[in-house]
C-alpha cells in the first residue's frame, strides 16, 4: 500500500514539475489567438452583411414574380372578359 501511495505520489510530483513554464506558453498564445478570434469575427460580419444583401434581393425577386402571376392572372381574365362579350 506505502509502494503504491510512493508511485502515485511521484506521477503528481512529475506532472506539476512539467507543468512549469506552461503559463508563460499560454500567454504568449493568448496574443495570436486574440488576433485570429478578431479576424474571425470580421469575416462573420461580412458574411452576414451579404447575407442580408443576398436575402434582399431574393426578397425582390419573389415580390417581382408575385406581381407576374397576378398580371398574368388579370390578363387572362381581361381575355375571357373580352371572349364572353363578342
Amino acid at each position: 500500500m506505502v509502494q503504491l501511495i510512493n508511485d502515485d505520489y511521484e506521477e503528481f510530483i512529475s506532472l506539476g514539475t512539467g507543468l512549469r513554464g506552461e503559463e508563460e506558453r499560454l500567454i504568449r498564445l493568448g496574443k495570436p489567438l486574440g488576433q485570429l478570434n478578431e479576424e474571425v469575427r470580421g469575416v462573420r460580419d461580412m458574411l452576414l452583411e451579404q447575407q442580408i444583401v443576398v436575402q434582399g434581393k431574393l426578397d425582390q425577386r419573389a415580390a417581382l414574380r408575385e406581381e407576374k402571376v397576378s398580371a398574368d392572372r388579370s390578363a387572362r381574365q381581361r381575355r375571357m372578359e373580352v371572349e364572353e362579350l363578342s
